[in-house]
């Protein structure tokens, strides 16, 4: 489950797959999600100045990175929440992809996805909240998706996750 991109030429199709890639295969294991970052992905870790703004005064790490697909910070709290923000983004076409992504998986894997479909959630002016959860073959995981479709702060989605 990598996080290459394809020929769809939409950033949203590589903001999905990094969400997954991120915070699901990753969830909670920080050493993995370090080595993953650092190591495979090449991304710079933030000074802790700068990762505090992500952590909201928790104790963790964080990543950031500007690409053609866009802007992105992950970031792990010593409590093993993990979050991918997603800084501009078409949230619709996030959506679109993410639910491809959990056909996909869902198809081919042992996964198993509390939905088949997430709705189109996200607030015109105001971020919203849904909620689902996986189920791995060695864990349960929450997952919590926020997303606004203005563009009104420092990001427009947030997909978190956290071990059950």
């Amino acid at each position: 489950m990598g996080c290459s991109q394809t020929d769809t030429g939409e950033p949203e199709f590589f903001g999905s797959n990094f969400s997954i890639s991120s915070c699901i295969q990753h969830a909670g294991n920080g050493g993995a999600l370090e080595s993953f970052m650092e190591n495979k992905m090449k991304i710079n870790e933030l000074s802790p100045d700068m990762a505090k703004h992500f952590l909201d005064s928790s104790e963790g790490k964080a990543w950031s990175m500007t690409s053609p697909d866009g802007s992105y910070t992950v970031t792990y709290k010593e409590n093993g929440v993990c979050t991918v923000f997603i800084k501009e983004t078409n949230v619709q076409r996030y959506i679109k992809h993410m639910n491809e992504n959990i056909k996909r998986i869902s198809n081919k894997t042992d996964w198993k996805f509390s939905t088949n479909a997430i709705p189109m959630f996200a607030g015109e002016e105001k971020l919203q909240t849904y909620e689902l959860s996986v189920k791995l073959p060695n864990k349960n995981i929450k997952i919590v998706i926020s997303a606004v479709n203005k563009v009104t702060g420092n990001y427009q989605v947030a997909f978190s996750t956290i071990l059950m």
